[in-house]
């Protein structure tokens, strides 16, 4: 079992190394997707929601809402990590359009993210490479206090990255929307 892990935290080193020399070699017109930007935003939106929602059942769980499962735990963790190193190659070389406009009329596909990323592409592929080297370090161990913490680093990850990189969104009254969850 020991082998085994060992094999698989070498893997997934090899792959996080191997893919950041390979985006310091590769062109901007090399790494543009064939994947329309409606599309791809589409996808980046379905994955961030993803990975999201595995992050609230962590909390979830770590705050006692959940019965413990070292192995669910644990893996959401591992599916956390394999998204964020995902992620950014989710993005085209261009920067995408936002308007109000596509907001307005389809929001599924409104690009939360800022021209920042384009601009800054090293810092925000390093940002995201950090935040799965968090989720899988904490997805390789099976100390509870010490998942509870790389969780902690994460969300904090998260956060920042958001901060730097996302435009600010809205904020949703839940309460306004569909009622009080205790009426």
């Amino acid at each position: 079992m020991k082998l085994n892990l060992a094999i698989v935290c070498g893997a997934v080193l090899a792959l996080a190394i191997g893919s950041a020399v390979s985006q310091a070699t590769v062109s901007k017109l090399q790494m543009t997707a064939l994947t329309s930007p409606e599309d791809a935003v589409s996808a980046r939106r379905l994955l961030m929601t993803t990975i999201g929602n595995n992050n609230d059942i962590l909390h979830d769980t770590f705050d006692g809402y959940f019965e413990y499962s070292d192995r669910e735990v644990r893996g959401r963790l591992d599916a956390i990590s394999t998204m964020l190193l995902t992620f950014p190659h989710l993005y085209r070389g261009e920067p995408d359009v936002w308007t109000p406009e596509i907001e307005a009329t389809d929001p599924a596909r409104a690009s939360h993210s800022l021209p920042l990323i384009w601009e800054d592409w090293d810092g925000f592929y390093a940002m995201a490479t950090a935040a799965a080297e968090t989720a899988f370090e904490a997805s390789m161990t099976t100390d509870r206090e010490k998942q509870r913490i790389l969780i902690e680093d994460l969300e904090v990850q998260c956060e920042s990255c958001h901060a730097t990189y996302r435009r600010e969104l809205p904020s949703v009254d839940f309460d306004e929307l569909i009622g009080p969850a205790n009426p």
